[in-house]
């Protein structure tokens, strides 16, 4: 029997608290510019300063959980993924530099557990507990959405998805175990994988390498099982695991330069591994409770964790250490 434990811990304590700081950080973004962090917890959204750690600014969303965060490439809109658990669920598009609120959209009849912009930002992908994902167009880059096509064939709910780096396919993952291949032009299912033995929880598409431009996309998965798998979804194959963690992997990144990929979880450790290998290059706690989220700026020189308690954490990323960045620095 597939365990919902992680997601029915979150939504008690999302109806619990309605303050930014004492609820789950589930989801951070880094701006286009890196100069801001998005975190979603509780009902709130919280832009921080990535220089310093300061909140800089917040929207809150009238009594529906905020969850889901992603900025658009190259414009200046927000997606927020929000929803009242097993009542509806929605998208707020926000204007983050003027402070301006565009929404709610209406998407699904469950939370918005996972948004992701495509890589030319004409797309929203907004995934849900409601075991579907449906894809919108952005419309002049003004907020409006209009629905594409839907994703439908997940048995559980959707904890995740990511387009590839070329924009052309979509990859879904779920309780159900399985992760799932849609072609972006027109919502076709392409090809399912099922090698995972419990609940998906993150994926993550590698950024396309500058010296092996032909290769074909790489996407790693972390779940329930402690492991993260990484795949060639437009091959159809699975090319490694990933077996050393403790416990369940909730979040996953890779660095813009495609070498490296972070994972964290409910042990509250952040490992560093070889994204051309299952080395496991190092690790440190990022918390002493569980991380929900993981984010990397733009310039890979800065990765923010998300835990439990609501705090993100900064850390300076380096060649071969990682550092913790305190506020005001």
């Amino acid at each position: 029997m597939i365990r919902l434990t992680h997601f029915f811990a979150l939504v008690a304590a999302l109806a619990s608290t309605t303050d930014a700081f004492s609820a789950p950080a589930t989801s951070l973004a880094f701006s286009p510019d890196g100069s801001v962090i998005a975190s979603a917890s509780g009902q709130n959204v919280t832009l921080l300063s990535a220089a310093t750690g300061n909140e800089t600014g917040s929207f809150s969303f009238d009594g529906e959980r905020a969850l889901a965060v992603d900025f658009q490439p190259g414009g200046s809109l927000l997606a927020v993924g929000t929803g009242i658990p097993g009542e509806k669920g929605g998208v707020y598009m926000v204007d983050w530099l003027r402070g301006k609120r565009v929404g709610p959209v209406a998407t699904n009849v469950d939370v918005v557990t996972s948004i992701a912009f495509s890589p030319d930002g004409e797309l929203l992908a907004v995934a849900s507990a409601d075991k579907s994902a449906r894809v919108f167009r952005v419309e002049d880059y003004g907020g409006k959405l209009v629905s594409v096509f839907a994703l439908n064939g997940h048995s559980a709910a959707v904890q995740a998805l990511a387009f590839s780096p070329d924009g052309q396919t979509l990859v879904t993952a779920s309780v159900d175990r399985s992760l799932k291949v849609w072609s972006a032009a027109d919502g076709k299912l392409i090809r399912s994988f099922g090698q995972h033995t419990d609940a998906v929880q993150a994926l993550a598409f590698r950024p396309l390498v500058p010296d092996r431009p032909d290769a074909p996309p790489y996407c790693a998965s972390g779940g329930d099982d402690r492991t993260v798998r990484v795949w060639q979804p437009t091959v159809g194959r699975m090319v490694r695991i990933v077996r050393q963690h403790d416990g369940p992997v909730l979040a996953l990144v890779f660095t813009p330069d495609g070498r490296s990929l972070f994972s964290a979880g409910k042990a509250g450790m952040v490992r560093r591994i070889d994204a051309d290998s299952d080395e496991v290059l190092g690790e440190f706690r990022g918390s002493s409770d569980w991380i929900y989220a993981l984010a990397v700026s733009p310039d890979g020189r800065m990765l923010a964790s998300g835990a439990w308690t609501g705090k993100v954490s900064r850390w300076s990323v380096g060649e071969k250490e990682i550092n913790s960045v305190p506020a005001g620095n």
